[in-house]
């Protein structure tokens, strides 16, 4: 290999379920708030607060950084 180095991996299980509902009442937001701070639908969040779909794993893992470190994602979405 020319240059190139191998860079180490790891591989991160989410948690199969998350409660959004929770998360988003912890924050003292409505569904509307939420939705616009963390660039969410409204309707999505419904569905998952309801039972009637499951966030994929990406939005899995979104929530609990969401949960964990609220304010990092908010300055990491308003950065310019």
């Amino acid at each position: 290999m020319r240059g190139e180095i191998e860079l180490p991996m790891r591989v991160v299980r989410v948690a199969p379920d998350v409660d959004v509902r929770a998360i988003r009442e912890g924050q003292g937001l409505t569904r509307e708030q939420f939705a616009q701070r963390y660039g969410l639908h409204v309707r999505a969040i419904q569905d998952w607060e309801q039972g009637r779909r499951k966030p994929e794993p990406a939005v899995r893992a979104y929530m609990l950084v969401i949960k964990n470190q609220p304010a990092a994602v908010r300055k990491a979405l308003t950065a310019a």
